[in-house]
């Protein structure tokens, strides 16, 4: 096996988001490779990221780039998990919720 293909992705990928990251890695590399037609910089690298099940894919990718010959140049992570329930809080002694959800 050579490429893609050849990447342990069972054991680093969460079940069910193998195609996905396959999908996301696979859009790095075209990115790096095409990096001036985005206006990009491939010296300056990547920055790779994403919001919650989507920071773990997007942790994945970044993990497996590392694997590929040659790796894409990737200078940091952006990684979240958005906060459900907002801006509110309970007024003082009601211990009841002011705000929307």
């Amino acid at each position: 096996m050579t490429g893609l293909d050849a990447l342990n992705w069972v054991s680093i990928v969460p079940q069910g988001y193998v195609a996905e990251t396959k999908k996301l890695l696979t859009g790095i590399i075209q990115v790096a490779s095409n990096a001036s037609s985005v206006e990009g910089d491939p010296v300056a690298g990547l920055v790779v990221g994403g919001v919650s099940s989507g920071g773990n894919v997007a942790n994945a990718v970044v993990y497996l780039n590392r694997d590929c010959a040659p790796p894409v140049h990737v200078t940091g992570q952006f990684l979240n998990v958005p906060n459900p329930i907002g801006p509110i809080s309970p007024p003082s002694g009601t211990g009841k919720v002011q705000g929307k959800l």
